[in-house]
């Protein structure tokens, strides 16, 4: 069963409600995919090019281990790209794209967390690359 502050990470994208300060530490530093962001407004600013790019897009959770300063979660994004990715024009693909985030934990306020996804994956979902050659 996932913990509260998981649903509520989780939950807050599905809802577009956005991580807002509550379950943040006001000294977040978040970097996925290259970028780093620092604090709850630069995250959801983040988060809402997401959502420009996949309206429809949801995250779930597939699994969860916890301990009482770190919590990292198995997750998967779905959604279809309608909108730019930045200087991306939307390609009208569905993707279906596993990734993992580490929280780093304090007083239980998230104040690190740190996204990984397969990018090769999502970019030829997209059809922004070739598929890799199966080897």
């Amino acid at each position: 069963m996932a913990s509260d502050f998981v649903n509520r990470w989780l939950d807050s994208y599905n809802t577009r409600t956005f991580p807002n300060r509550g379950p943040l530490h006001v000294r977040l530093h978040m970097t996925e995919g290259g970028l780093k962001m620092h604090g709850p407004d630069e995250v959801r600013a983040y988060f809402e090019g997401y959502v420009a790019a996949f309206p429809d897009g949801r995250n779930e959770l597939i699994n969860e281990v916890e301990s009482p300063d770190r919590i990292a979660i198995e997750a998967r994004f779905t959604g279809t790209n309608t909108g730019p990715m930045g200087d991306t024009p939307p390609t009208g693909k569905r993707v279906d794209w596993p990734f993992a985030v580490v929280f780093d934990m304090q007083n239980g306020k998230a104040k690190a967390h740190r996204g990984y996804g397969d990018q090769v994956a999502l970019r030829t979902q997209l059809g922004l690359m070739p598929s890799p050659a199966n080897g």
